[in-house]
């Protein structure tokens, strides 16, 4: 993972300065078929001219991508200039690179010519005019028939759209028609919309498969603006949002990127002390960091100039401690995005322990109403008790009789209120037999605890008890 650094402005003596240098070395043909009035215009515009080798030399264009010093990686602003950095032990060389995802250099030069008030030069050696689609292709689909509109969508590029399909032959110097060969092929190209990004280093070399690409590699446009038509890049055209989010602990925050510069292609970065993680494309492995706006897998390129990403906060902080502020970056070519994040933990409140309740002893039902209804026509007694149990506990009713009419009487069962009532019948017994004989009932809970009453026979009536 490479740490990132970025600076200020350019210009001052404490600054190091980046530009590209373009040269564009013509055939013998094309560079004899300059009229002397182009030559006028072109010096005019401080183009120079190297006849021994039928070069042109273009004025010097400030350059920004990203400077290489060992793992470390600058920005270079849109306006070229960068805080003059420091210089690891060891190291001899440094590199500009097209984008943090293809570290693949672009110039490689001596680590001396960093110092205080240089300038590098970045040489760009073109070797010829590009594709040179016009206003008068239409190619029904085809890649370069496409750009975006003035609302981010995609149209084709007919005459009298919004966005001009010209890129190539669109010079200030030329007619805006495309020609075959001969130097006004070349002339039209001179100050076009890719010429622009050619100067910029972004726009290296749309005819890969014809024309041997820029900075003496293997890069080409589709490398590094990935096949898009030049009008559609922006050097503005970089924005994250939002770039200031609050998350609470073990949640996520969705974030998108918006791309549409010279790399089209961003990178997540954090440094030392970052809390949390942040997560771009997982098609190209778990926790990737990478966001590509294209997918080079298909014949035409699809462009996601809008993409989402994720910040995922950290399940809990340091014991505490209930917010922590942190912060990342997202980074393109020159230009850097920081992303202020404030994680919060809302403390868990301490559970109240539910005291254990205190065992209480068990306590014996308690005696409320005892009936008894004295049935003459049966020559029955019917019997009732009600009770109730202070802990709630069940209850059962256990039933006997004592004294002389036992012998003469019988038990005849429970009454219509259940086992809580009985029926004595007591037919044939004699009033003396029926005068001392006693009923009894035990009430007894679930837990062995009883109350027990005995009452007389032919003693009827409603009584209260209340024990």
């Amino acid at each position: 993972m490479f740490s990132i650094i970025w600076g200020c402005g350019g210009g001052g003596t404490s600054k190091v300065a980046f530009v590209s240098e373009v040269s564009w070395a013509l055939p013998l043909d094309v560079w004899n078929e300059i009229p002397a009035t182009d030559r006028q215009e072109m010096l005019k515009k401080g183009i120079k001219f190297e006849d021994a080798t039928r070069t042109l030399r273009f004025p010097q264009t400030q350059f920004h991508t990203l400077l290489r010093i060992g793992e470390r990686l600058y920005p270079i602003p849109e306006n070229g200039g960068i805080d003059l950095p420091e210089i690891p032990a060891g190291v001899t060389e440094a590199s500009v690179i097209s984008s943090p995802g293809n570290p693949k250099p672009l110039h490689t030069f001596p680590i001396t010519q960093l110092a205080a008030g240089a300038t590098v030069v970045i040489p760009i050696k073109y070797r010829g005019p590009l594709g040179m689609n016009s206003l008068d292709d239409q190619v029904p689909g085809g890649r370069h028939l496409h750009s975006r509109d003035e609302d981010g969508g995609t149209t084709t590029c007919p005459p009298g759209t919004k966005s001009p399909c010209c890129e190539d032959q669109n010079g200030t110097l030329g007619d805006g028609k495309r020609y075959n060969n001969g130097w006004k092929r070349y002339r039209n190209f001179i100050g076009s919309t890719c010429f622009q990004w050619v100067l910029k280093g972004c726009c290296a070399n749309e005819g890969a498969e014809i024309i041997p690409a820029l900075f003496g590699s293997d890069i080409s446009c589709y490398d590094n603006h990935k096949s898009r038509n030049c009008q559609d890049l922006k050097d503005d055209d970089f924005a994250v949002n939002p770039t200031e989010i609050v998350v609470q602990c073990g949640q996520q925050a969705r974030l998108t990127v918006k791309n549409g510069t010279c790399s089209n292609e961003s990178i997540l970065l954090t440094t030392t002390g970052f809390v949390g993680q942040v997560k771009g494309d997982e098609d190209y492995g778990p926790g990737s960091q990478l966001i590509r706006h294209y997918d080079n897998a298909t014949p035409q390129v699809n462009h996601l100039y809008e993409r989402e990403f994720l910040y995922i906060a950290p399940a809990t902080l340091p014991e505490g401690v209930t917010e922590l502020k942190t912060s990342f970056m997202c980074v393109t070519t020159g230009q850097v995005r920081v992303v202020n994040v404030t994680v919060r933990c809302v403390p868990q409140p301490t559970p109240t322990p539910i005291p254990t309740p205190t065992p209480q002893p068990n306590r014996a039902p308690h005696l409320l109403r005892f009936t008894n209804t004295f049935l003459p026509g049966l020559h029955s007694n019917a019997f009732k008790m009600e009770a109730e149990d202070p802990d709630g506990d069940t209850l059962t009713y256990t039933w006997s009789w004592s004294g002389p009419a036992t012998s003469c009487g019988r038990d005849a069962g429970a009454g219509s209120d259940g086992t809580r009532s009985r029926v004595y019948d007591h037919e044939g017994c004699s009033a003396t037999q029926e005068a001392t004989t006693k009923v009894k009932v035990v009430v007894r809970d679930s837990k062995g605890a009883e109350a027990t009453y005995e009452h007389l026979l032919r003693n009827e009536g409603s009584f209260d008890l209340n024990f």
